[in-house]
């Protein structure tokens, strides 16, 4: 029996990379659609599938199952197609924080559907992606690692505040629920974060200066 060329095998045509990529997009259109035409609680993959104008085998090969379909949802929010909204989306979130969320707001302004239908799915079927808890335990590490005098429960508040406000809840509920310009909007969160910030390096710096009265001993944020 003739064994598979290995070359051939390995060989993936650009054209048809394409046509699964187009595919992909052309799916996760329809789910946006589907959520913000006829209503979250008519999201299914044979909704999705019937809007796509394909079958459900399609998109089953695409997306395993309908929490998948949700992740890839997530994935084209994520990545930018221009190399420095890219650059500065994936930065880490200290850093984003201090240069404030007109980066993170314009990207989520630029798939404004998308992120929209991402999330009014996340709200009402209660389902957290794999990125968003991903930028959580990122956001918690983060803030042990700039504020490390700082008790626990003074970097777990901390976290949650810088991640509440560079978020794309925090864009939703101004840009689109209360339809507030995306420059006015990120400027007040920019602001706010400035404020969070300030504090927590004068609340670190502080513990630190009260280390020496207290016999050298570390506070309990330290590791």
């Amino acid at each position: 029996m003739k064994k598979p060329n290995a070359a051939a095998k390995a060989y993936s045509s650009p054209g048809r990379d394409e046509a699964k990529e187009a595919t992909r997009e052309r799916i996760i259109d329809a789910l946006v659609r589907v959520v913000l035409d006829e209503g979250v609680h008519t999201f299914s993959v044979a909704t999705v599938a019937k809007r796509a104008g394909i079958s459900h085998r399609t998109v089953y090969r695409h997306f395993a199952s309908r929490e998948e379909l949700l992740e890839g949802l997530s994935e084209a929010i994520d990545a930018p197609t221009s190399a420095p909204e890219a650059a500065a989306f994936r930065r880490p979130l200290v850093d984003q924080a201090r240069e404030g969320a007109v980066g993170l707001f314009g990207v989520l302004e630029a798939t404004r559907d998308r992120a929209t239908a991402e999330f009014i799915i996340g709200v009402a079927l209660r389902h957290t992606t794999r990125g968003k808890r991903q930028r959580w335990a990122q956001a918690r590490a983060e803030v042990r690692e700039h504020f490390p005098a700082l008790s626990p429960d003074e970097q777990l508040a901390g976290a949650a505040v810088l991640r509440a406000l560079m978020s794309s809840n925090a864009w939703f509920h101004l840009c689109v629920q209360l339809d507030v310009p995306v420059d006015a909007a990120a400027q007040g969160i920019s602001r706010a974060i400035e404020l969070v910030l300030e504090d927590l390096t004068a609340r670190n710096e502080t513990k630190n200066r009260e280390e020496p009265r207290n016999g050298g001993k570390r506070s309990r944020g330290k590791r």
